[in-house]
């Protein structure tokens, strides 16, 4: 009796420190991505994903990011789709262009020459 409530502790205290374990690691992933839930693309006004956030979904063509009060404002990006995004530092998906690679983000564009360039922006095909 008393090996069989051994062995059962035994399993239970394994079982709980799997899943203490565990946790932390889950909660870090959704902290990191919670500002920039799946299938979106997420500019940030700051580097280091700081500051307001401007999301997109992953069919977007945004010809003018001024209607998103974002022209001129991103220094930082998430990519969380599946699809490759590019974007352009004219009106109309025209200028210099920076693309964003899928299930990718960029923590300061100024490393890219592209930091607050941003005009439009949309996913390729």
């Amino acid at each position: 009796m008393k090996r069989t409530i051994a062995m059962g502790l035994g399993a239970l205290s394994l079982s709980v420190t799997t899943l203490v374990g565990v946790a932390p690691a889950q909660a870090a992933d959704s902290e990191i991505n919670a500002d920039c839930p799946g299938e979106q693309l997420c500019l940030y006004q700051y580097k280091n994903y700081d500051g307001s956030v401007s999301r997109h979904a992953r069919n977007a063509k945004v010809k003018n990011l001024s209607s998103y009060n974002f022209n001129n404002r991103t220094s930082s990006i998430k990519n969380n789709t599946y699809r490759n995004f590019r974007l352009y530092s004219g009106a109309s998906f025209s200028g210099a262009s920076y693309t964003s690679r899928h299930d990718s983000s960029d923590s300061t564009l100024g490393n890219n020459n592209f930091d607050n360039k941003a005009t439009s922006l949309r996913y390729l095909t």
